[in-house]
């Protein structure tokens, strides 16, 4: 259970409450945002609130050298997934209720989309208590331009949990390196941002409008820029002039696991792999099996057939209900 008023001590203090805001971390690559979610993610875990985080870039397996938690898919994966496992896997996060990291490392782009649509849709159908979602790479999954078929579903997808999840307790961490290519739609809700060293000057112009739209003065925005730009990795501003209302600049605290998406240095002997905490998977292997099967313990119909039952009378009764008042318009 989640106490009230408690903290996450991440180089500065956050209320827990975080898990269910939005939180926008901005920031140039090699400036770590990666290790910074990390970093809080940790905070998460040790407090027990359920985290899951959606990995396009297999940047975040380092946190089972501390925690054991299930991977699915990437070059650690605990079980291995497909593309159109979303769903599956949104239900069965949601049941079990898994703190886990899904790896989508070794997918396409597009298929990254598509399972991250069926994911967030599912989550957010079933959601109903306090739960966190980090998203690595969020520009992939809410594009500004791109528009394929897959990369609509997953902005959708992604909007409507934005937007409306912390009603069903879902909140979520966007992290990009190019604000600039990320939908507006989307960024432009989060409660609290984490800017980080950046320098292009359309991601410089878009902090420029968060700051404006909360109100921040002229000459308060030019020393906040200032620091943005000349920031060391690590470094970042916390800007939460409404929700926490704190402004404020900080050095991210050390991390306890391993950080996997670091960046090798010139000249440096390969390093071994860390070693991982075992985790026991079998009860979320029965599960996942149960539901494709249809079955529950009790040897009963899954709840993803009593879904589509209700989903069935509902449209029915609909259907009904519309054919009577065509009816009734007609006959007066």
């Amino acid at each position: 259970m989640i106490k009230a008023q408690a903290k996450l001590h991440i180089g500065t203090d956050i209320p827990e409450e975080l898990v269910t805001k939005v939180v926008a971390i901005l920031a140039k690559r090699g400036s770590g945002k990666t290790y910074l979610a990390g970093r809080y993610k940790e905070e998460f875990v040790k407090a027990g609130i359920p985290t899951v985080t959606i990995d396009p870039m297999s940047a975040h397996w380092g946190i089972r050298t501390k925690y054991a938690i299930i991977i699915f898919g990437g070059p650690k994966s605990d079980i291995d997934i497909e593309p159109t496992d979303g769903a599956l896997i949104g239900e069965v996060i949601v049941k079990e209720n898994l703190t886990c990291l899904i790896d989508l490392g070794d997918m396409k782009k597009d298929d990254q989309r598509q399972f991250a649509a069926d994911l967030w849709t599912t989550m957010y159908y079933y959601n109903k208590t306090p739960r966190h979602l980090i998203v690595e790479e969020a520009d992939i999954f809410a594009p500004q331009r791109n528009k394929s078929d897959q990369a609509k579903l997953s902005t959708i997808a992604l909007d409507t949990v934005v937007r409306r999840g912390r009603q069903k307790g879902l909140g979520v961490t966007l992290i990009t390196q190019r604000p600039a290519v990320i939908t507006k739609d989307v960024i432009s809700q989060a409660d609290v941002f984490f800017f980080m060293h950046m320098v292009d000057s359309n991601d410089i112009k878009v902090i420029n409008e968060i700051m404006s739209n909360a109100g921040v003065s002229k000459e308060e925005k030019k020393g906040l820029l200032a620091k943005i730009i000349n920031f060391k990795p690590g470094e970042a501003l916390l800007f939460s002039p409404t929700w926490m209302d704190t402004i404020k600049s900080f050095k991210v605290s050390k991390k306890e696991s391993y950080h996997a998406g670091r960046t090798p240095m010139l000249g440096e002997d390969e390093l071994p792999d860390p070693t991982l905490l075992p985790v026991f998977k079998d009860d979320v292997i029965k599960a996942l099996n149960d539901l494709t099967n249809g079955t529950t313990e009790e040897g009963g119909t899954s709840s993803t057939s009593n879904t589509c039952d209700q989903k069935t009378t509902f449209y029915l009764g609909l259907g009904l209900a519309m054919l009577f008042f065509t009816m009734m318009v007609l006959f007066l």
